[in-house]
């Protein structure tokens, strides 16, 4: 499937003051591209369904720039796509006999090991999914794990392929050893009418796992696993002061540990969280593409990169209609997804900067 590329006119983008020398290569270190040096191209992703008027993919992940998958929510057709280089193409799961379900989010070890977490069919409560999913690809093939357990998956993420962790509603958490899956329910005494613990992001981080999650409408939540059990590290109401990001968590190759969410970025330092990041809406995605350099993406179209303590724009969208929902990239290349709503359903671009 063609994907349809269109350069970016100068005007819309606003471009960060370059540095006065390009990025340094260690003698250990290969070649990294200062991100200021991309050439940025768009691509649009196509749903090969004729019925669906809705692609709104949100997560992106890939082993190299020809490795690259995507998957989110459409309307119609399959929620995973495949970059190989040079094109975007749709992955019908029932070509491997699987079913095509709700995909959240794309995470991998390697081009041979890739993980997405979501959920299939819809049960008799309300949008309650019938089964949690997680699919793999091995590098030859596609297979499925189902989970009883009437919750849709909105995370998945791992330290290797011995250690994955996943999350989502109804306070699900499995964990995979290599060989037993573990499904644990985090648990919070006070409830909501009839909303339960909806999980959305996962980490570990100094050999504890902490989730951070919500019951509709309030609070906010970010626990942490000690023992066989959920503590409650902090929480946020409405209209109180961010203290940390609500949304995602992310630890870097230095160990450096960070939570996201609306109003920027926060930094963990120990016993606290700092805000390292102030935005006006909220930030959607970390990517470390080499040691201690982070590409950050910001829903209100901003792309910032972080080094050495310090954050600058690398390319800001002149459109209302454009947002960053996810980045992921490597020393060379990077790839921003982004939803158009210029139409009112939504379609997905790829920002794609090499």
């Amino acid at each position: 499937m063609k994907v349809l590329k269109r350069n970016i006119p100068a005007f819309m983008m606003l471009l960060g003051i370059p540095f006065l020398m390009h990025f340094c290569s260690s003698p250990t270190e290969s070649f990294i591209k200062d991100p200021h040096d991309y050439t940025w191209t768009v691509d649009t992703i196509n749903n090969p369904d004729p019925t669906s008027i809705q692609t709104k993919l949100n997560s992106i992940w890939g082993s190299s720039p020809s490795n690259v998958y995507a998957c989110g929510h459409t309307d119609a057709g399959p929620e995973i796509y495949h970059y190989d280089g040079e094109n975007w193409t749709a992955i019908d799961l029932r070509d491997y006999s699987l079913r095509n379900g709700v995909c959240n989010k794309v995470f991998g070890f390697s081009e041979n090991d890739v993980w997405i977490a979501g959920g299939l069919g819809h049960g008799s409560v309300g949008n309650s999914y019938t089964n949690s999913y997680l699919i793999h690809n091995n590098g030859s093939t596609w297979e499925s794990y189902e989970f009883e357990t009437r919750a849709e998956l909105t995370d998945v993420w791992g330290t290797d392929s011995d250690n994955l962790w996943a999350c989502g509603r109804y306070g699900i958490v499995i964990h995979f050893t290599g060989q037993i899956w573990e499904i644990d329910t985090v648990s919070i005494e006070q409830v909501y009418g009839d909303y339960e613990l909806y999980l959305y992001g996962i980490r570990e981080y100094n050999n504890e796992v902490f989730v951070v999650g919500y019951r509709y409408p309030d609070p906010y939540y970010l626990l942490r696993k000690t023992g066989n059990s959920w503590i409650v590290i902090d929480s946020i109401e409405s209209g109180d002061e961010y203290t940390y990001g609500r949304t995602g968590l992310f630890v870097s190759q230095e160990r450096n540990f960070y939570s996201y969410g609306y109003a920027g970025l926060f930094q963990y330092k120990g016993s606290s969280w700092e805000k390292i990041l102030s935005v006006s809406s909220s930030v959607t995605g970390l990517v470390e593409y080499a040691t201690n350099r982070i590409l950050v993406s910001e829903f209100n179209n901003n792309l910032y990169l972080f080094r050495n303590g310090t954050y600058e724009s690398i390319i800001q969208t002149g459109s209302d209609n454009e947002h960053f929902v996810n980045v992921w990239g490597n020393k060379e290349e990077c790839f921003v997804l982004c939803l158009d709503y210029s139409m009112n359903w939504g379609w997905t671009l790829v920002y794609h900067g090499k």
